[in-house]
């Protein structure tokens, strides 16, 4: 088949989980014969005529493109990347009041409006998650026939076989706490993360030290997380590494707990490839990562100071009674159901149906 990739602009400059769902499904779909375009200036989307469009997050600036192919046969599939921390019934009674609203000619569609609509525009939807799943058929009221979980995925060869010795050849930290992902989004809940981890400090003196990588911009947020990492010794912040540097894996490797502790996570790349790398896990219980995780990981309130606290400190704990990640079932778990090639097969299922 012939599938072109449509997502919005900002992936260009933003890397994240969605970015990585894109390419790492690219390349497993390029490795079961299926050839891939991107959409760009120099190409015309009638000029490649696709078999099919997959856009990767329902935005409002893939909105009026969905909107467009609704009056041509080519079937399109969106994945919507869509959480809130609203329940489902409220979602669908605040869209049907937006709904009113929007008759009136100089209000335009919300945001939210426009994330409803492309999942109904769309031939298909494919969310992360089933939670996504539920609440994409009760808020939106896409059918259940139109909707397939497909998950998230973790390359399972690179970080199952990883070694810390690229990550030992350049920092002195060992056994260490890990945060991995972007310190500029306030969603990422960085910043109660360091006060959880301070208050830990003054209990536990030996407390491993807290790593953090990823891109630190100049944001007000941003700033207040600098300034907290100058002010401790045990907080390192070692700058942002590309996916694919060998040292990404070997710090997974050499590190004994990662945190995330977003508000919540669709449903958390970084982590799973941490798990893979043998560490105990402390998570955010929203948006989906239960169903990844399970029993398997420490869930913290990302309100709480004291809850994230809490989680790290349990992780140490289990960490003493067994480093080692030989028979781990979270491990096993994450290669039977999570590698990116079980994920490209699941996505050319869906395509197979609708072509």
């Amino acid at each position: 088949m012939k599938i072109l990739f449509m997502a919005p602009q900002s992936l260009t400059v933003i890397s994240g989980g969605l970015k990585r769902q894109m390419s790492e499904t690219a390349t497993g779909l390029s490795s079961l014969g299926h050839r891939i375009h991107f959409l760009s200036p120099e190409k015309n989307l009638f000029e490649i005529q696709p078999d099919v469009i997959h856009f990767f997050g329902a935005q409002p600036e893939l909105y009026y493109t969905l909107q467009f192919l609704q009056n041509h046969e080519i079937p399109t599939v969106v994945s919507p990347v869509f959480f809130s921390r609203r329940s489902a019934s409220s979602l669908k009674r605040l869209i049907s009041f937006q709904n009113v609203l929007s008759r009136t000619p100089l209000l335009s569609l919300t945001e939210l409006q426009m994330r409803q609509r492309s999942c109904t525009f769309a031939s298909h939807v494919v969310p992360n998650t089933k939670a996504e799943a539920d609440l994409i058929h009760h808020a939106f009221g896409i059918k259940p026939s139109n909707i397939t979980v497909i998950p998230n995925g973790a390359d399972v060869e690179r970080f199952t076989n990883s070694s810390p010795e690229i990550y030992e050849s350049k920092y002195p930290w060992r056994d260490f706490i890990l945060y991995v992902g972007d310190l500029n989004a306030e969603r990422k809940n960085v910043l109660k993360m360091l006060y959880a981890y301070s208050t830990l400090k003054k209990n536990y003196p030996l407390l491993p030290p807290l790593v953090l990588a990823g891109t630190l911009g100049t944001t007000a947020y941003a700033s207040q997380i600098r300034t907290y990492i100058q002010q401790h010794d045990s907080i390192q912040w070692i700058g942002p590494i590309d996916h694919h540097d060998p040292l990404l894996a070997s710090l997974y490797r050499a590190a004994r707990i990662f945190v995330l502790p977003s508000y919540f996570e669709t449903p958390g790349i970084a982590a799973m490839e941490a798990a893979l790398s043998g560490c105990e896990i402390v998570i955010t219980p929203f948006g989906g990562t239960m169903e990844v995780f399970g029993e398997n990981a420490f869930y913290i309130d990302p309100k709480s100071v004291r809850s994230i606290a809490k989680g790290i400190e349990s992780a140490l704990e289990r960490t003493k009674q067994n480093h080692s990640t030989n028979s781990n079932p979270l491990i096993e778990h994450l290669i039977q159901n999570y590698g990116w090639a079980h994920v490209a097969r699941q996505t050319e299922a869906v395509y197979k149906r609708l072509v």
